[in-house]
């Protein structure tokens, strides 16, 4: 079990609700647009909090952080406050200027933009008109100024898996840091689009093999929780399956090293669970809520999970990969969707 800090090392921090795109993966597709917004003062307050509680590092989040009109007092305040610093962006909104400027913070080594196809017509399906175009342009704003990499964070689905090998590809192209092939999660706007970009066993087995093949061609150039799924099923192969019908679920870094705060102030236990709230910080001070809130207790604690309604999942060698991958995947399976349904590999 990992150990329990008396606060997180990091911290993601969504600084708006707005974004200028709706993807179909999006986690926090049903809160974006809010007006319910943490104001730079209840920010700034907010900031102090975690360096007084020791936190090591915050990511910039969203929505997408520029379309926040005072993003750089924000980026600011924490650049001079003993933070590591990093930032998520569709990089749709970067200019000359902007990347110019986010260039001058030293602590800022890479930004990690999401990018889902290496075409226009694969992006645009998953994002909106207009995003592998605008997206293209303001990473090539960024590596202009030298001085900031990128990572691009892909989220593979049904509508872009075929394409994995050529995105690193495209990535090597451009001059990015590294692709980083991540799975859907089922939340926000993945819930609602779930029938349009869930994989199939079938397409999921493939994804996996292509994740696989481009990670010994290209090597620590691609990660991912994909790879990770890769060495799951490597390791499982190995082992001699057990019949259960249960599993013992434990802890990740969920809430015990690591913490979500949403643009309106709720804290949860991790940023792919943007509507499991722990508390919120305009009640309660952000120690309080990481210390005590019951939730985040719960997720600190093994889960035990039964079997007995999918039997197809007792006696298979891979349910672990199911089950285990992420403490947040049992989690969505009592709502949102099943296991079957999400992650099966079995064709």
């Amino acid at each position: 079990m990992p150990k329990t800090l008396s606060a997180p090392f990091n911290v993601v921090l969504a600084v708006t609700s707005k974004c200028n795109y709706s993807c179909k993966h999006c986690l926090a597709g049903n809160s974006l647009d809010s007006d319910s917004d943490l104001s730079k003062e209840e920010l700034f307050r907010l900031i102090d909090q975690l360096r007084e509680a020791k936190v090591f590092s915050l990511c910039v989040f969203g929505g997408e952080p520029l379309c926040r009109g005072d993003i750089f007092e924000i980026i600011d305040y924490i650049h001079s406050r003993p933070f590591g610093l990093s930032m998520n962006t569709n990089a749709t909104l970067i200019t000359r200027d902007i990347a110019m400027r986010l260039a001058g913070y030293k602590k800022i080594k890479a930004l990690t933009v999401s990018f889902d196809g290496d075409t226009e017509e694969v992006m645009d399906a998953m994002r909106g008109r207009g995003a592998f175009k605008n997206a293209l342009r303001g990473i090539e704003n960024i590596l202009a100024t030298k001085k900031i990499g990128v990572l691009l964070s892909v989220t593979v689905n049904r509508i872009n898996f075929k394409r994995i090998k050529e995105m690193a590809y495209f990535g090597r192209k451009i001059g990015a840091r590294g692709i980083r092939y991540n799975s859907v999660f089922f939340g926000g706007n993945a819930a609602c689009n779930a029938k349009e970009i869930m994989l199939s066993p079938k397409e999921h087995r493939e994804a996996l093999d292509l994740v696989k093949d481009i990670h010994q061609e290209f090597g620590g150039f691609v990660s991912g929780s994909c790879l990770q799924e890769v060495e799951i099923i490597e390791s499982l192969n190995r082992i001699t399956p057990q019949e259960s019908d249960s599993l013992t679920i434990h802890p990740c870094g969920a809430a015990t090293q690591k913490c979500c705060i949403t643009a309106d102030g709720w804290v949860t236990p991790c940023e792919v669970m943007w509507d499991v709230k722990a508390g919120n910080i305009r009640k309660n001070s952000f120690l309080e809520i990481w210390q005590n809130s019951e939730l985040m207790q719960s997720f600190r604690q093994p889960m035990e999970y039964s079997l007995k309604g999918h039997p197809k999942c007792i006696g298979c060698r891979y349910k672990r990969l199911c089950y285990q991958g992420h403490r947040c995947q049992p989690y969505y399976y009592s709502s949102n969707i099943t296991p079957e349904e999400a992650n099966c590999i079995l064709v």
